[in-house]
């Protein structure tokens, strides 16, 4: 497979790829760029990176919402692309793909910046060539997205410079990196300027890793969630759990998990209790395991319970998140972790991940969730919670 990205090649100094799986939890990491410190050292890393791929030309974005498009992009820099990419559609082989790399989502702070760029390129890119190629473009055609880094270290002063919103600049980094691959076909690649990823060549040039600090782990960080959560929690002590009697050791005078709480949908008439140190549901349609954890806006925490079931139903993770007088907020910053990876050999499933809390909420609220059991034989077991800061 060949690939033909729309955004300069000169400019291009890391590539980050995710192709979508069921089961993805990592995505391919492709370095390359003119800061290489030689040029047997550069055509290797290209040579590697053309496995893959081979990205070349400049960027095509919708620029009218309605109206005559040619006459629109007549004045443009780049009015002769979509006849160039037109040209493309007429003689490409079935082994092309067009890869859009969105230089425009340099200053981009938000996922809905992402995502919004996302649709209008999805969408928009097909109107720009003749009727007779845009079914071919449609399925030919992958939207990628550009991360500027100097951005993230520039000062508020700077017309390139990305609002660290409270935190850090690695934080910013994360959230847009794993912003970028969500909203994405596949593909996202880092520029900068005022750095540099290789030793070597300008010896006055710092190293990305120390003028961005935490650079590194932000984009493993948004690459490899799944990872990059599990290594938090492994190495996590006990007393870092932000749960409460994670282990469902204490209970009251009746039985209940203490500092648990329990819901279950009016509907749903099944059994939610403690079962062996477990939390155990069964039969039931739509019910939880909760507790509530204060938290402050920008905090990060890894997550991971293990879940055991049989029959139907499906449990996962769920973390919503609450107001500090608690008021459900953040509705659309809601996350659900499902078990991964087989079971082992007493059924058990690992089910982690990380979250950011979001600017409004001041408790984040940890369900072990199940849905969908019909009857007592269907049962669900929650074991080993774990929320810890990083």
């Amino acid at each position: 497979m060949t690939y033909i990205a729309m955004s300069s090649i000169f400019t291009l100094t890391m590539i980050c790829g995710t192709i979508p799986t069921a089961h993805a939890t990592a995505s391919r990491l492709i370095a390359t760029g003119w800061d290489s410190p030689t040029p047997a050292r550069f055509r290797a890393e290209l040579a590697e990176f053309e496995k893959w791929g081979c990205f070349d030309g400049t960027t095509i974005a919708p620029t009218l919402e309605s109206g005559d498009v040619q006459a629109a992009i007549e004045p443009s820099t780049y009015s002769l692309q979509p006849a160039f990419v037109d040209g493309w559609c007429d003689v490409m082989p079935d082994t092309v793909r067009i890869v859009e790399g969105d230089e425009d989502a340099y200053l981009f702070n938000s996922e809905g910046e992402f995502n919004r760029a996302f649709t209008r390129l999805k969408l928009g890119a097909p109107e720009f060539v003749s009727p007779e190629n845009r079914e071919k473009l449609r399925v030919k055609y992958a939207v990628g997205h550009g991360i500027y880094l100097d951005a993230h270290v520039n000062p508020p002063t700077s017309n390139w410079y990305i609002d660290r919103l409270g935190g850090t600049s690695a934080q910013r980094l994360a959230e847009n990196v794993a912003s970028a691959l969500r909203a994405s076909d596949g593909f996202v690649w880092l520029y900068g300027e005022r750095a540099k990823w290789w030793p070597g060549g300008n010896p006055n040039s710092p190293m990305w890793p120390e003028k961005l600090q935490g650079a590194v782990e932000a984009i493993q960080q948004a690459r490899d969630p799944i990872g990059f959560a599990k290594k938090i929690l492994d190495q996590s002590k006990p007393e870092d759990n932000s749960l409460r009697n994670s282990d469902f050791k204490k209970l009251s005078a009746d039985g209940k998990a203490e500092d648990w709480w329990t819901w279950e949908d009016e509907r749903s008439h099944g059994k939610i209790g403690i079962e062996q140190n477990l939390a155990c549901l069964s039969g039931v349609q739509n019910g939880v395991f909760g507790q509530n954890i204060n938290v402050k806006p920008g905090e990060s925490y890894a997550v991971r319970c293990r879940i055991r079931s049989i029959g139907r139903g499906f449990s996962c993770i769920s973390i919503g998140w609450k107001t500090t007088e608690g008021k459900w907020t953040a509705q659309n910053a809601r996350y659900h972790f499902a078990p991964i990876g087989k079971a082992d050999r007493d059924g058990w499933r690992e089910a982690l991940g990380w979250v950011r809390v979001p600017w409004e909420a001041g408790q984040m609220i940890f369900m072990l969730s199940t849905q969908g059991q019909n009857t007592e034989d269907d049962r669900a077991w929650f074991d080993k919670c774990q929320a810890v800061f990083f």
